[in-house]
């Protein structure tokens, strides 16, 4: 026995040939009334097996639906939950990154302390020589006062 096929021109379904002759209805029918076309010659039975077809499929389609929407949303959470690993490793980063910087600030800070200190000497009798690198400093020595003593006439120049 061989069972003959129909395609339905308008949605594209296969209906086998002894399907549509024991409905007595053609594919393309089947899918106007699908669709809410032609259902003025149908009787009420019909009408409820039609709309017991259209809910069990609308009912398919929505669990189609929820499962792709499911799954979007795991996925989502899986991006979301990578992005906020990716930026606390970033934030760890940052916080290194600014410890490292305020330790090497404080370095130099402590560098350059050291650097100032060594510059200005204080000498025994309380006068402060600050030593600048392109500075010539000028002394002139002279003696106490002495009732009959002279000062030296040329002052000394130290560089």
């Amino acid at each position: 026995m061989h069972l003959l096929i129909y395609k339905c021109k308008m949605c594209h379904v296969d209906c086998p040939a002894n399907h549509i002759l024991l409905n007595y209805i053609c594919p393309e029918k089947k899918c106007r009334q699908l669709m809410g076309q032609e259902l003025s010659s149908l009787s009420t039975k019909e009408l409820q097996n039609l709309e017991n077809q259209l809910e069990m499929s609308l009912r398919g389609v929505r669990m189609q639906k929820d499962r792709k929407l499911t799954d979007e949303i795991h996925e989502l959470n899986r991006k979301g939950n990578l992005l906020h690993q990716e930026n606390m490793e970033l934030f760890r980063k940052e916080h290194h990154i600014r410890q490292e910087n305020m330790d090497l600030l404080k370095k130099i800070n402590e560098a350059r302390d050291a650097h100032e200190t060594n510059r200005v000497s204080h000498s025994p009798n309380g006068f402060n020589l600050e030593e600048e690198d392109d500075e010539c400093i000028i002394l002139q020595l002279s003696q106490p006062p002495q009732q009959n003593s002279a000062t030296p006439q040329n002052p000394t120049t130290v560089k």
